[in-house]
């Protein structure tokens, strides 16, 4: 039974500390499988949003996005395609939650992730 995603906004919360450092807002679309949030389970954790975040330049969003549909070149060697990014300034080489695509017909399996 293949698994039913949907995009749905999510937000990571800013937060200004005592002494001047800060954590910036970040407004994204979640990936949500099966009514379960991906960024819940593997993103927020290690403080990433997904490559779908309206805070970041439209170009590398709409690039970021092809390249789940797998309709524009990995940026990762092995073939990976990143899922979330660093929150703060949507580099991968911060840290990113990365898998294995592959298309199987009309559908694209989400597999091996990794960080």
């Amino acid at each position: 039974m293949a698994s039913v995603l949907e995009l749905l906004p999510a937000t990571r919360i800013g937060v200004k500390y005592p002494g001047g450092a800060s954590k910036s807002e970040r407004r994204f679309l979640d990936f949500v499988i099966d009514g379960e949030s991906l960024w819940e389970k593997v993103g927020k954790p290690i403080d990433t949003v997904s490559v779908i975040c309206f805070d970041y330049s439209r170009e590398e969003t709409v690039q970021a996005v092809n390249r789940l549909l797998m309709t524009e070149k990995a940026v990762v060697p092995g073939d990976r395609r990143p899922l979330f990014i660093c929150s703060e300034c949507g580099d991968i080489e911060c840290g990113t939650v990365t898998a294995f695509l592959v298309r199987k017909g009309e559908s694209i399996v989400w597999k091996d992730f990794g960080f």
